[in-house]
């Protein structure tokens, strides 16, 4: 455990922040005696809250690389999976040169010095998300890292739907049907979502320190 406890707690930290700020969202919205025919409020928050779910996922796969960084052990042999991070560029280079049989050669020798490298040399763009965060996206994600999907299956609609699908939609100028919006209990999901996503990531740096 002791190459899990700063971790553990930077993520609990960023969390307490956030949840902070979605309740703040929610009285200044929620609460709010100002008329608004044209769903400004709602649509402003609805981005605002999309931001937070976006935003904590990628602060938790940082800080979740950052602690395989501290453990200092090829990801090899930690989990296979993980490679992916580590030979993107080397896929790229390989689609670039058109697959030929000198490209498979040159990644097929670099792959000997590949499998040693840590975290550090990790692309974390593979990891990450930008403004795509659905439940497929989440999938090949966890998928990556060989993470379960269990706690977040029963969220999986309201994902893509709610959080994800009405952020789009306003995003682009098109106008979602927010008529049976539940403003309150929209923000109480985020908040929710946030604490399983943590969960779920203090979780496998637990399974995984020394």
């Amino acid at each position: 455990m002791k190459n899990a406890e700063e971790f553990l707690n930077a993520i609990d930290a960023v969390r307490i922040q956030r949840i902070h700020d979605i309740s703040e969202i929610k009285r200044l919205y929620c609460n709010s005696s100002q008329s608004d025919p044209r769903g400004i409020m709602s649509k402003s928050a609805i981005v605002l809250s999309y931001a937070h779910w976006e935003g904590f996922y990628n602060e938790c796969a940082k800080t979740y690389l950052k602690f395989l960084d501290r453990l200092n052990k090829p990801l090899s042999t930690i989990d296979w999976s993980l490679l992916l991070g580590l030979l993107n560029s080397s896929f790229d280079s390989l689609r670039d040169k058109n697959h030929s049989i000198e490209a498979k050669h040159e990644f097929v020798e670099n792959l000997k010095n590949t499998i040693k490298h840590g975290a550090k040399h990790y692309d974390t763009n593979v990891l990450l998300a930008r403004s795509n965060l659905n439940f497929e996206k989440i999938k090949i994600n966890f998928l990556i890292m060989s993470f379960k999907l269990d706690k977040l299956h029963k969220y999986r609609l309201k994902i893509d739907n709610e959080v994800v699908g009405w952020r789009h939609g306003i995003a682009h100028g098109n106008d979602p049907d927010l008529s049976l919006l539940d403003l309150e209990k929209h923000l109480d999901l985020i908040r929710d979502l946030l604490l399983v996503v943590a969960d779920i990531f203090q979780d496998e740096i637990v399974n995984r320190a020394d």
